[in-house]
């Protein structure tokens, strides 16, 4: 996919590879589980897919998403127990 200018539909979050390697195991189910909470607090972006890198799980929304979005997200995965988020 190309864009015409630099994307900001990206959330990184930063997390150790024992907590990456837990939220693997099933990305499907996460990205589900993300867009029904993100509906749920009236959120109006969706969880395209998630992927991991050295530095933790990047998560790729539809559009850019905004304070409030990145409170739901983060708070769904400390809901999960995925600790180390930076």
């Amino acid at each position: 996919m190309t864009t015409k200018s630099p994307s900001c539909k990206q959330i990184i979050v930063s997390m150790d590879s024992e907590n990456i390697n837990k939220f693997m195991a099933f990305p499907s189910n996460y990205v589900t589980n993300l867009n029904h909470a993100l509906k749920d607090i009236k959120s109006d972006i969706f969880i395209d897919f998630i992927h991991f890198n050295h530095c933790g799980l990047i998560i790729i929304s539809n559009k850019v998403t905004f304070p409030f979005d990145l409170n739901g997200v983060e708070n769904y995965i400390k809901k999960h127990q995925f600790y180390g988020l930076k």
